[in-house]
């Protein structure tokens, strides 16, 4: 597209507002060098389409503070399997939480691995619920403490029964408490096998 014709002085130029304006086919029409060029304010600005339409390579040259910049309703257009882990744990609390759960269940384990105690704590129980126990198992023990009493509802029966003694035995006594029936008796069936 004309705007690979750009350099990185004047793509860095471009306002947000301007840069809102554009196609997703021009975002993805960008560069490496001029994505790496795009100012955080520019990041902000980007729609849910535009952020959709972004590659592996672009998302790549995002710094920390580019990723924790897109908008929470842009959010919504984030491909998850092009972020690297570390781009993982630079996305906020709030933008985690508000990735779909369907975004969310795309995270390969080494994502779910950079999920940090801060963004767990922040996971609703559609999140929550995409978890298998493999996957539940590649949390900290802390990290399991973490998931708030409200996610914790998103447990499935499997995951529970499948979690390690070590990671069962991380879950608080609130957070127990906060289980429904089928989710104790998995716990407590997973409890006579160890």
């Amino acid at each position: 597209t004309e705007i690979a014709l750009f350099s990185t002085e004047e793509i860095a130029s471009i306002s947000a507002k301007a840069l809102g304006g554009l196609s997703a086919d021009a975002i993805a029409g960008l560069t490496t060098g001029s994505a790496e060029a795009l100012t955080t304010t520019q990041v902000a600005g980007l729609s849910s389409s535009q952020v959709a339409a972004l590659t592996s390579g672009q998302l790549a040259t995002f710094s920390s503070e580019d990723i924790a910049a897109i908008g929470n309703k842009a959010i919504a257009g984030l491909d998850l399997t092009k972020l690297s882990t570390a781009n993982v744990a630079s996305l906020s609390s709030t933008q985690v939480a508000a990735l779909s759960s369907t975004q969310f269940s795309a995270m390969s384990s080494a994502q779910v691995t950079a999920l940090t105690s801060t963004q767990i704590a922040g996971l609703s129980s559609a999140q929550v619920g995409t978890l298998d126990s493999t996957e539940l198992g590649l949390f900290s023990t802390d990290e399991i403490s973490a998931i708030g009493l409200k996610a914790v509802a998103g447990f499935s029966t499997d995951a529970l029964a499948g979690l390690d003694s070590t990671h069962m035995a991380a879950l608080s006594s609130s957070q127990l408490q906060a289980l429904n029936t089928a989710q104790v008796e998995a716990v407590i069936a997973a409890y006579k096998t160890y």
